[in-house]
């Protein structure tokens, strides 16, 4: 029995100071919006989509599954549709990236930082729409992220860094457009942007880490012997 609590104690130290033992951490956090309920919340044709200001309904993490109502306005936009039909009573369009800012959270409550008011900020949008006449029809997009407040990610305790790329989407009801034309109106029900944070690894010096590798095979090494003495 004490040969067994020995050899897990050291294989538990082992773990602990081995390189690369410590994973970064990730948190994914979301705003949620609902539609402006009219017709048409913006443009959905071949020059692109245009959404917003929607009223933000509240802002969430997967971490800790914390939801703060923050009550401000989103705006999504898209840069020129590379396809789009409307054929058969279905719409699709995929949209290339646009110029300029093409995702924006904006709250009064996101104080702070280099753009106070600015929730989230983001350019480069690009992403696919599809809809049903007079049904209903779903936007995906992808975008740069370019900025986020300080305020937010220390609502749930994470660095203000994060990944390069985010996601957008919203659903729409109430889609009218003619087969062979190039317009669409519709009510927006509700949508979501996320963007993930990140934890900045710290480059470590290649001799501490063969210092480290060492330390621990040799530390390892000690174990074994001392346990078969046992």
């Amino acid at each position: 029995m004490k040969t067994f609590t020995f050899v897990t104690a050291c294989i538990a130290l082992l773990v602990l100071f081995s390189p690369g033992a410590r994973a970064d951490s990730a948190d994914s956090i979301t705003f949620t919006f609902i539609g402006v309920g009219s017709t048409p919340p913006g443009t959905m044709n071949e020059t692109g989509i245009s959404l917003g200001p929607n009223p933000l309904l509240a802002v969430g993490d997967s971490n800790t599954n914390n939801v703060f109502i923050v009550p401000d306005t989103t705006a999504i936009s898209t840069g020129a549709a590379s396809s789009y039909l409307a054929a058969g009573g279905v719409l699709t369009a995929n949209f290339g990236t646009g110029a300029g800012v093409e995702v924006e959270v904006d709250s009064a409550d996101c104080v702070g930082g280099a753009m106070s008011g600015v929730c989230l900020q983001g350019s480069l949008n690009s992403g696919s729409y599809a809809a049903v006449q007079n049904g209903t029809g779903s936007f995906q997009g992808l975008f740069e992220v370019d900025y986020v407040s300080p305020w937010i990610t220390a609502l749930f305790g994470d660095p203000n860094t994060w990944s390069s790329t985010g996601s957008d989407s919203f659903n729409t009801s109430f889609n009218t457009f003619t087969d062979g034309g190039n317009t669409d109106s519709a009510n927006v029900t509700a949508g979501a942007i996320t963007f993930q944070t990140s934890t900045p690894s710290v480059p470590e010096p290649g001799s501490l880490t063969l210092l480290s590798a060492g330390i621990a095979s040799l530390f390892g090494l000690t174990c074994l012997l001392s346990s078969r003495g046992k």
